[in-house]
């Protein structure tokens, strides 16, 4: 009867054994395509940011516009730097060309002056931003790779305080 015990007790063992969750260290260097695709959109999306904050610093009417775009090129240059070292750490190749629709946004705003610029450049840092805002809360709740989800729950403020900035300057 104590053979069976035994015997019992190890099967229960090695079957909680095998059907245990993934050891910390596994989920930490895991991918899911959600991870996968937030790094390369949002890798996409801080090179565009950049691109047209440069071109806001030399062409925004407001000065408090052109101190905007200067923060986004400061802020957003660094962030691409550790983003491309997380994706590169993780084996994720970024794409080297700015996505078309941010290109048509760029050629729009080089042909817009003034107070025309300066509402079109906040408009669209404004709604890019909300849609960074959305992608960095849905990647730290739903997320598997900690170094990802961690490293948005590190930039998710700065995000949000770009995005009150550009509200404010905008008068929403």
């Amino acid at each position: 009867m104590k053979f069976i015990y035994l015997k019992t007790a190890a099967v229960l063992f090695c079957a909680l054994m095998s059907s245990t969750p993934t050891s910390r260290a596994e989920e930490k260097d895991t991918l899911n395509a959600k991870d996968t695709m937030f790094v390369k959109n949002e890798a996409a999306a801080g090179k565009a940011v950049v691109v047209i904050a440069q071109l806001a610093v030399g062409k925004a009417k407001k000065p408090e516009i052109k101190t905007l775009a200067e923060t986004l090129v400061k802020d957003h240059t660094a962030v691409n730097a550790e983003l491309k070292a997380l994706a590169t750490q993780k084996g994720i190749e970024l794409s080297a060309v700015m996505d078309p629709e941010e290109t048509e946004v760029f050629q729009k705003l080089e042909k817009s002056d003034g107070a025309e610029f300066d509402k079109k450049f906040l408009s669209h840092i404004i709604s890019g931003h909300k849609k960074c805002v959305h992608s960095f809360e849905e990647c730290i709740a739903e997320g598997k790779n900690v170094d990802v989800k961690t490293w948005a729950a590190k930039k998710l403020p700065a995000l949000k305080a770009h995005l009150s900035t550009a509200e404010a300057l905008a008068g929403n």
